[in-house]
């Protein structure tokens, strides 16, 4: 038992990412343990991007073109102008917005969302 460990390493006195970074690697670790479904939007470029759970949940298969209008054409009508007017009022001031909201999968089948929207600066 008093063998090391051959899969650890011992950390050096200077971190090698800063707390951001691992921040960002703990989400990504927690989404995929969970099974958690994420959304990116990218503000500056445009882009959307899921992870392999959010294209389930959205029934669309994992090789389709992803836009932000092809995710927005699978909201339910009823509740397009609410989530237009959240990534809104992210833009224009940063923070966080929890919303529940309805889509309309590409096979018919209609799907309650609860998401939680951020918009960082």
């Amino acid at each position: 038992m008093d063998e090391p460990l051959r899969s650890l390493r011992q950390a050096g006195p200077e971190p090698e990412f800063g707390l951001a970074e691992a921040q960002r690697r703990m989400q990504r670790q927690l989404m995929t343990s969970t099974g958690v479904a994420q959304s990116v939007f990218d503000l500056a470029r445009q882009e959307l991007h899921w992870n392999a759970r959010a294209y389930e949940v959205f029934g669309v298969d994992a090789d389709s073109p992803l836009t932000l209008d092809f995710a927005m054409g699978l909201v339910y009508p009823d509740d397009l102008d609410m989530l237009i007017r959240a990534r809104e009022q992210l833009r224009r001031s940063p923070g966080a917005i929890e919303l529940d909201y309805r889509i309309i999968r590409p096979n018919g089948e209609l799907v309650e969302i609860h998401s939680l929207l951020f918009s960082e600066v």
